[in-house]
């Protein structure tokens, strides 16, 4: 028995380590996709699996064409690194499947086999053997073909086998459609390797507590009670011994008898279950079913897919072969361009050159400005220093040209008086005979005169030397003589004299006047920037 579940765990254990390794698959995959595209032809892998099929002998145990159906379902001509993976769990899922069912149909028929052979050799030697088995087996009812309740009404062994194989070849085929189907089967399959095990551990159990003589035959334990009588007293005690053992192991095997029925009834519950599963199973079936009608109309409207799609890469053809011409165009006129960019960059290059010169004449020319506006400056400072000094020493001297012009009015004004008193003096004279008097008294008033005349002399020549006193100024500004000798021109002058040269002076400084409003007149014409910095330094 452990040798027997120890054998069937190992060849579970390497199905499923083979199903689950990954580098297993990968290593098949780099089977049929040496180049490792991560893809394989459908056509490469039929080829190749069927070459193994066929190398191993294992035609029977793969539906290679359902699980070409199931990896590649629209035909689509491709099978990437996943799609053969399922591939390949299914088609071993279904050799584990046939495998399981064939080792349960073969253990359930040697089962029965042993068991009704068991019974038989039993009978056999109960009824050679066995003193009492009217006492110890004869409540028991064992037949040679056990049964199991199943619902409400028995149910053969041999009609539960039928029930279990159809059910596993109807998993069997649903498997290959679906995965979900697959494990649906592995659960039974597991159930009923259990309940299969259990069965086997309890007739191990209770054929190995079976004593060697069994039950023995009516006929002959009456005729042992007929003989009883003349055995002796030896005798009896190893038969008293003899029941006790016999008694023992039939409290033993109504133990067994007890957790047989137990397990009969966690069978049905299984069976129940499985049926239920299988119920389950039948309606994911019918889903399926309709699945595969809407996978019909999906590969309906794939084939619509396609050919729109083949019509669109007609379209992309045309379009691309549209694009190409106008990229060769592109890139004619790209070199074309690349052509004036290199002649435009020379001739950049050139002007940079030209600008640089230029750059380094505009900031001579800029420091020459500078300097010039420098020199202009302090020019327009000077003048504009001269000007005001000019100004002030114009209007002093025409405020003391007004007194002085006033002044000589005056005296002049006082002159004509004198003269008109003088006519009038002689007349009175002439006609009054005072000519001593006379003779006397105009000399008086010319002397009066006279020293009127100097004073008013000597103050014009006093303001005049104030005015004047700076002989450098005076030269440059106006072009006169130096104070010094206009003092002594004044001196010797005489009043007309000196209102003649007044209004020479007048004269020029009107002409002054006019030369330094036409130069102010040109400036602001030509250049009034010129001005405004000047104004604006000052």
């Amino acid at each position: 028995m452990n040798d027997y579940e120890n054998e069937m765990n190992s060849q579970q254990q390497h199905k499923m380590d083979f199903t689950n390794d990954d580098a297993t698959f990968r290593q098949l995959f780099k089977i049929y996709d040496p180049e490792e595209t991560g893809s394989i032809k459908t056509e490469n892998f039929i080829l190749l699996t069927q070459n193994l099929i066929d190398e191993n002998n294992l035609t029977a145990a793969f539906d290679l064409n359902a699980v070409v159906n199931d990896l590649d379902p629209f035909n689509l001509g491709f099978i990437n690194y996943d799609q053969f993976k399922d591939g390949i769990s299914r088609m071993t899922s279904g050799a584990v499947q046939r495998d399981n069912i064939n080792s349960k149909n073969n253990d359930l028929f040697s089962d029965r086999f042993i068991n009704s052979q068991n019974f038989i050799d039993d009978k056999e030697y109960s009824a050679i053997s066995s003193p009492i088995s009217d006492q110890t087996f004869g409540e028991y009812d064992i037949d040679e073909k056990p049964s199991l309740n199943l619902m409400n009404g028995k149910i053969n062994s041999s009609e539960t086998d039928e029930e279990f194989d159809q059910f596993g070849m109807g998993i069997h085929e649903i498997s290959s459609n679906n995965k979900k189907m697959i494990s649906s089967s592995k659960s039974f399959s597991s159930s009923y390797d259990q309940s299969l095990n259990k069965k086997k551990m309890l007739r191990d159990r209770s054929f190995q507590s079976l004593p060697q003589h069994g039950m023995g035959d009516f006929e002959e334990s009456n005729k042992f009670s007929l003989n009883l009588e003349s055995i002796n007293h030896d005798t009896i005690e190893n038969f008293e011994k003899h029941l006790e053992q016999n008694e023992k192991k039939i409290n033993e095997l109504t133990n067994q008898i007890d957790t047989l029925l137990n397990d009969k009834s966690e069978l049905s519950f299984q069976i129940d279950k499985i049926r239920s599963e299988y119920l389950k199973i039948q309606e994911k079936y019918y889903e399926l079913i309709k699945v595969n009608d809407s996978n019909l109309e999906l590969e309906k409207k794939i084939d619509q897919l396609n050919k729109e799609n083949n019509q669109l890469k007609d379209e992309i053809k045309h379009i691309n072969f549209q694009w190409n011409e106008e990229r060769t165009n592109f890139l004619k006129k790209s070199k074309e361009f690349e052509e004036q960019l290199k002649s435009c960059k020379i001739e950049n290059s050139k002007t940079l050159q030209e600008l640089e010169i230029l750059f380094k004449k505009n900031e001579e020319c800029d420091e020459a400005y500078q300097n010039l506006n420098d020199e202009y400056s302090k020019v327009a400072n000077e003048n504009k220093r001269l000007y005001n000094e000019k100004e002030n020493a114009q209007q002093e001297t025409n405020r003391e040209l007004e007194e002085y012009s006033r002044k000589i009015l005056a005296l002049e004004n006082q002159v004509h008086e004198l003269r008109a008193k003088n006519e009038l003096l002689e007349n009175s004279v002439q006609q009054n005979s005072l000519k001593d008097y006379s003779l006397t008294s105009i000399p008086n008033l010319e002397d009066e005169k006279l020293n009127y005349q100097n004073i008013n002399v000597e103050t014009v020549n006093r303001k005049i030397t104030q005015l004047f006193d700076d002989e450098q100024m005076i030269s440059s500004t106006y072009g006169l003589v130096a104070g010094s000798s206009l003092a002594s021109e004044m001196e010797t002058s005489s009043t007309d004299d000196l209102l003649l040269k007044l209004k020479e002076e007048q004269q020029v400084n009107g002409r002054l006047r006019d030369y330094i409003d036409s130069i102010l007149a040109k400036i602001i014409e030509k250049s009034p920037d010129l001005l405004e910095a000047c104004i604006i330094k000052k």
